[in-house]
């Protein structure tokens, strides 16, 4: 009872001093809600949420959690369930850290424009077996620092109207269809760098690359319908594509006016293109 009554008084000089208790950093919060908002401490188990950039983030199967009304923060986020970042940002990591991982298993999603942005604060890896997806006018993929980079696993889906405006190495799939834009890279400033053996098909919509340094690259390009567009660059060389390999059975490969004297170079990719469909080549 002693014992009691001294951590008592001592809680309450602290409190009389303006001095406040924090809770240990690097904790694991759980969503606890079927479908509601990230902000709320009372949607998280254990007491003291939400997460912060120290803290790992959890959504289980069957959840949906939203951030709707702030920017909101986590080390890590590890979803199960679904993840809606709507109109505003989530930090990812931690500036402290050299690396983390983080696991999609079910679905990651942006509403409303490029104002819901998913924002890495150091390195980051992607795995699981979900998908990343932008409805709307899109949703952004973009980084603190411009040496951050995003690697991805295998069996991750992205699609829809993203902007991919960060250094990314992938080996997943990408799936742009009627009525997306999705984009590689910044129209100017700067260049971003893409690795990876990943997929890319279209088929209905647009995917435009951007300023993305495409030399280490050796994604398959399969077009089916929409467009595949490279667009400008100031660097010369910049899309030198040395392992690309590109089906075409219908749509349109667009190698843009603004692209000027800079030579696209396939040297150990093809372009396979439909006995159906016309390839015109011209300087």
């Amino acid at each position: 009872m002693k014992a009691l009554k001294a951590i008592t008084t001592v809680c309450a000089v602290l409190a009389l001093l303006g001095v406040t208790m924090s809770r240990a950093a690097a904790d694991t919060f759980t969503f606890n809600k079927t479908d509601d908002v990230w902000h709320l401490e009372a949607n998280w188990n254990p007491e003291g949420g939400p997460p912060d950039s120290d803290d790992t983030a959890v959504i289980p199967s069957g959840k949906k959690c939203r951030i709707n009304a702030a920017d909101e923060a986590a080390e890590v986020i590890t979803v199960s369930g679904t993840l809606i970042i709507n109109g505003y940002r989530l930090d990812l990591g931690n500036t402290s850290n050299n690396a983390t991982t983080s696991t999609v298993d079910h679905r990651l999603e942006f509403k409303t424009s490029t104002s819901s942005y998913l924002r890495l604060r150091d390195n980051v890896t992607l795995t699981g077996t979900g998908t990343v997806t932008a409805a709307g006018e899109g949703g952004r993929l973009g980084c603190f620092s411009s040496v951050n980079d995003l690697t991805t696993g295998a069996d991750l889906t992205f699609e829809g109207s993203l902007f991919i405006d960060i250094n990314l190495e992938s080996s997943a799939t990408f799936v742009v269809e009627t009525g997306d834009t999705m984009l590689f890279g910044p129209a100017s400033a700067y260049t971003r760098d893409l690795t990876g053996n990943a997929t890319l098909t279209v088929d209905g919509g647009t995917a435009t690359f951007q300023r993305m340094d495409l030399n280490a690259c050796s994604w398959d390009f399969i077009l089916e319908g929409g467009e595949i567009a490279l667009t400008l660059t100031s660097d010369p060389g910049i899309f030198n594509a040395t392992e690309i390999d590109c089906t075409v059975s219908g749509g349109t490969l667009d190698i843009d006016d603004d692209f000027g004297a800079k030579a696209l170079e396939f040297d150990d990719g093809t372009i396979e293109v439909a006995a159906d469909v016309a390839a015109e080549f011209a300087p």
